[in-house]
């Protein structure tokens, strides 16, 4: 394992992801986000993200600094594009509470300050449903509270990405969602 991870990424940068310091985190985040597009095999880059990068880069989704964010969403996104859709739906488990954190609170409440970083949250959970269709339905609560919050958000592009979602989601699960419609319409 120790192997795999020095082939693809200095263990300096893995560290500095729990640094206290943001432009540490900044600078890790930076030097990770060139690993999806540097041509390693998505093998490698799975057995990376589950072993390895998958807990620190979700936990930054919440970091103090909207730039270390953008950056762990975009790692992420980056990385789970770039990796089979059996890597992807392993990790809903993770994601997904991940994404409920930050938009997918109680009605009315916004975690994620930011309109461009609840945008690419969106994104990503519509790219995860696209890619991970049934294995979706044990996460369906989860993501209803996700939805729902987007049908409210005032930022006109997160409305829109999050109907976006909801209608690839009605293909994606259909014999699953008949339970929630009621929620998503309400909300």
């Amino acid at each position: 394992r120790a192997m795999a991870e020095s082939e693809l990424v200095a263990q300096r940068d893995l560290n500095c992801l729990g640094d206290d310091n943001r432009q540490t985190r900044k600078r890790a985040l930076t030097n990770l986000s060139k690993l999806p597009g540097a041509g390693h095999p998505p093998d490698k880059l799975a057995v990376l993200w589950q072993e390895t990068l998958r807990a620190p880069v979700l936990r930054l989704f919440a970091d103090p600094v909207e730039k270390n964010r953008e950056l762990a969403i975009t790692l992420a996104s980056d990385l789970l594009g770039a990796m089979d859709d059996k890597v992807a739906e392993e990790s809903l488990t993770h994601v997904m509470p991940a994404i409920v954190a930050r938009i997918g609170a109680p009605v009315g409440i916004m975690v994620e300050e930011s309109e461009e970083l609840r945008l690419l949250l969106l994104e990503l959970t519509r790219s995860l449903i696209k890619r991970c269709g049934v294995a979706l339905a044990t996460h369906l609560p989860e993501l209803v509270l996700v939805l729902v919050a987007s049908f409210s958000d005032p930022f006109p592009d997160a409305k829109k990405e999050g109907c976006a979602c909801a209608s690839v989601l009605g293909e994606a699960v259909p014999g699953h969602v008949e339970t929630h419609c009621a929620a998503l319409i309400s909300g």
